[in-house]
């Protein structure tokens, strides 16, 4: 089976994203697709898909226009797991591509327990709500939704932004054995490199599609400077049980002035949590959190504290990208023309005062996550909690962020970042691996 392009062209809000695209994708072959962010790599997953328009091409698979294609066979997953999550539990997931298909009820969960197990999710209950799982666990959830289908042909948005090193193992073995049974595989990545089955790379640059080499990401510098003595952040023996599962335990965490700290762990290991109880949104069942001296709540951290979420949706609410960078300024009630000016200065220094009269919710899932953390660095908060802040970056967008956060450290302010996996190049001064029994030094 085949997935054809033929002279496939997209536009964006502003002119063309690319034009005059042709792509053969054959049995067991695995092409990944790499260019900046915004440059329309997920639009033209889309378009292999049948969900976007082709312009004045036109996408076959085996001969046939993509819309005719047999359902279950063509399966995608987005970079945004909340955005294609469906039902409420992860049986219920599992089982709605299943039922579109008329799969006999009896053979349903056999095949439902398998492809849990092949992304690494055994262990997970049927009537787990999908709500209860982390972003990375939801992504291999969404896996599983696509492999349980048995597609030909699978494409995937960005696969390693959010899985944790077992994951990625676990996608690499997945790839390798779709591939063997003659499967194909199209792929958005800005790193190719944890991917062993990938066979071309194409990269989208002047509005064309390309061979291109895998993608540097450079060396990022050191932090500029040491931190500082005095203490922002503590966790003293902090243990912290959702429903019946303890998180983590035994938690001893402190944070200085100009600090910068990366704390990675796998997918559900509490990293999110982590960041919500040094804000106060959520409540530690045991041992203590401090944050400036004192207890964390959400109303006296307000303005001191900048959260970034994992899902940047979820953060964006105006009608334009200025307006969203714009608003968290408004609570210094400074004058509007000047709120607009600092807002401004900040969408230059993150490459985004093009998009300035966008709206937020049409950018691609990386350009929204700057537009979020550009509103997040608009009130110079003393403490930055940064949960994945790098997913859908670019090498030279994340070498930005980087520059801004070592120019926060500069002005005392503070920095956790949440990650999966340490990065090959960072520029924090401190990489701590969060378990269940602790936080240790990487």
């Amino acid at each position: 089976m085949t997935l054809t392009l033929e002279n496939v062209g997209a536009a964006g809000l502003t002119g063309p994203l690319y034009s005059g695209v042709d792509l053969a994708v054959g049995p067991g072959e695995c092409v990944c697709i790499t260019g900046p962010t915004g440059c329309g790599k997920s639009t033209l997953l889309r378009t292999m898909a049948g969900l976007h328009d082709p312009g004045p091409g036109r996408v076959l698979f085996d001969g046939q226009p993509v819309s005719r294609a047999l359902p279950g066979r063509i399966g995608l997953i987005l970079q945004n797991p909340d955005t294609q999550l469906l039902c409420p539990d992860v049986g219920s997931e599992l089982a709605f591509g299943l039922e579109n298909l008329r799969v006999p009820p009896a053979e349903m969960t056999p095949r439902m327990l398998r492809a849990l197990s092949r992304v690494g999710l055994g262990a997970l209950p049927l009537d787990r709500p999908v709500g209860a799982l982390s972003v990375g666990q939801k992504y291999k959830l969404l896996l599983a939704a696509m492999l349980v289908m048995e597609p030909r042909i699978l494409l995937l948005d960005e696969p390693c932004a959010q899985l944790d090193q077992d994951g990625i193992d676990a996608l690499n073995a997945i790839l390798e054995n779709f591939l063997a049974a003659g499967g194909s595989v199209v792929l958005c990545e800005h790193d190719p490199a944890p991917l062993r089955a990938i066979g071309r790379i194409l990269g989208i640059a002047d509005r064309a599609l390309r061979p291109a080499a895998a993608p540097s990401h450079g060396t990022l510098p050191a932090p500029p400077s040491a931190p500082g003595k005095s203490t922002v952040a503590t966790l003293t023996d902090a243990c912290l049980t959702l429903g019946e599962k303890r998180i983590w335990e035994h938690l001893d965490f402190t944070l200085h002035t100009g600090e910068i700290a990366i704390i990675q762990g796998d997918n559900g290991s509490g990293k999110t949590s982590l960041l919500r109880c040094l804000t106060g949104f959520e409540a530690l069942t045991g041992g203590s959190a401090a944050v400036f001296g004192q207890a964390p709540a959400p109303k006296a951290l307000r303005g001191r504290v900048g959260l970034l979420v994992q899902n940047p949706a979820r953060q964006l609410t105006a009608d334009t990208v200025l307006d969203e960078v714009s608003f968290p300024l408004t609570y210094r009630r400074l004058p509007k023309a000047r709120c607009r000016d600092l807002a401004m200065g900040i969408l230059e220094k993150l490459d985004l005062a093009s998009l300035a009269d966008r709206p937020p919710f049409l950018l691609s899932h990386g350009e929204q996550h700057l537009v979020a953390l550009a509103s997040v660095l608009a009130v110079e908060p003393e403490l930055l909690l940064l949960d994945d802040p790098f997913v859908g970056l670019d090498p030279a967008s994340t070498a930005r962020v980087w520059g801004i956060l070592h120019q926060a450290s500069l002005g005392g302010a503070s920095v956790i970042c949440a990650l999966h996996r340490r990065p090959a190049a960072h520029g924090a001064h401190s990489v701590l691996e969060l378990r269940g029994t602790g936080l240790s030094a990487c």
